[in-house]
């Protein structure tokens, strides 16, 4: 079976835009985090590389599409040669792809109560549930 964190999967999510989309939706401290991976994937990644490879690295960042595909390249001959680099990458990529997912998932119609009553509607023409007193639950129709 192939690793969906390809060389080419890696850059996209390193230098696209739809990182950037992406981010305007997340909360503030998941930007923090995701800005952290994001800055030491790139580290790993500029350490590795020498020459016209680290220049391309740079000028990716200002997401040129040819120097995207570039560091792609570049990318996939480092991660094909060094195992331990692959396995890096790969790990860091991944941490950033969970920060995006678990934030994205997170407080989507979430109500916690704790004592006292709670109403939440979540769709004007569905069921409105409430918390009553003794552990109760009420369903309106």
């Amino acid at each position: 079976m192939s690793d969906p964190l390809t060389a080419g999967a890696i850059a996209t999510l390193i230098f696209t835009t739809v990182v950037g989309k992406l981010t305007e939706s997340l909360t503030e401290d998941a930007q923090k985090r995701l800005g952290k991976k994001l800055q030491a994937i790139k580290q790993l990644i500029g350490n590795k590389f020498q020459g016209r490879a680290k220049a391309a690295l740079a000028r990716a960042d200002q997401g040129d599409k040819t120097d995207i595909e570039t560091v792609t390249n570049y990318l996939g001959v480092a991660m094909a040669e060094d195992a331990d680099f692959a396995q890096q990458v790969r790990a860091l990529a991944y941490e950033i792809q969970q920060v995006i997912q678990i934030d994205q998932a997170q407080g989507q119609n979430v109500q916690n109560i704790f004592g006292g009553e709670g109403n939440q509607v979540n769709s004007p023409e569905g069921p409105v549930i409430m918390g009553g007193s003794g552990n109760t639950i009420h369903i309106d129709a």
